[in-house]
């Protein structure tokens, strides 16, 4: 798979620069190109590039922008530049004028606020630590998929961070009852079994834990075989049997 989206981003990159509408298509489609390679320099730098006007409704070029911000804030975060992670945290709340992106009504920065807030207290700024943990808790989501995303995981963590275990238990559980495919036509499959996962990560750090671990790392392994270049359960099931790992 990754030889093939590099022979797609070598096509795609020797295509000259357009004032053509469809130019932005092909822009976005390399960025997601460097994106599910790991190269989230040139997807910046991409996504920095050109006038990425979006379609009514579209989020394509914002979600890359802000994925490829919070990946480098982890890499930094993994390596204790801690500092360093947090300017790429903040960057990744806020679009560039080229997006043509203003800011959601209802974000769901919740994974970002949650390793910001991380962050902050590793530096020694407890107050803005907790202020930036309440704000990720507290986000409201809508929209067809509000029980069905990510951002629910990193919301639950940020309530049990604030010690508010009932409503973090209701998030995770929540997660983990995602409905089978079957029952979900318009849910890919494997975006199921990581967000089940997810669930059964968060309920880990509440009881079970082994229990709950391997339930997870089930789950992610399953995803993965449906969807190889899938880094978001690529780096949650690096963790949970790392985690595993140490529990023996």
């Amino acid at each position: 798979m990754s030889k093939l989206i590099t022979v797609v981003i070598i096509l795609l990159s020797l295509l000259p620069a357009s004032a053509a509408p469809s130019w932005r298509e092909v822009a976005k489609r390399l960025a997601a190109a460097y994106y599910a390679l790991g190269r989230y320099d040139q997807v910046l730098r991409v996504l920095r590039t050109y006038e990425l006007w979006p379609w009514e409704g579209e989020r394509t070029a914002a979600l890359l922008y802000s994925g490829a911000l919070m990946a480098k804030a982890l890499r930094a975060f993994e390596r204790e530049q801690y500092a360093r992670a947090r300017r790429f945290l903040e960057e990744a709340m806020v679009y560039p004028e080229n997006l043509h992106m203003g800011q959601p009504a209802y974000p769901r920065f919740a994974k970002i606020r949650y390793f910001l807030a991380r962050c902050l207290e590793a530096l020694g700024e407890e107050g803005p630590a907790r202020e930036v943990l309440k704000k990720a808790a507290d986000e409201q989501y809508y929209g067809w998929d509000r029980g069905h995303c990510e951002a629910l995981y990193y919301k639950g963590l940020a309530a049990l961070g604030l010690g508010r275990r009932a409503e973090a238990r209701r998030l995770f559980q929540r997660l983990k009852g995602q409905p089978p495919a079957l029952r979900r036509r318009w849910f890919r499959s494997e975006l199921l079994h990581f967000l089940q996962a997810l669930g059964h990560r968060g309920l880990a750090e509440m009881e079970r834990r082994r229990e709950h671990l391997r339930s997870a790392r089930d789950l992610l392994a399953q995803a993965l075989q449906v969807r190889g270049d899938y880094p978001e359960a690529q780096a949650m099931l690096n963790e949970v049997e790392g985690l595993l790992a140490e529990a023996k």
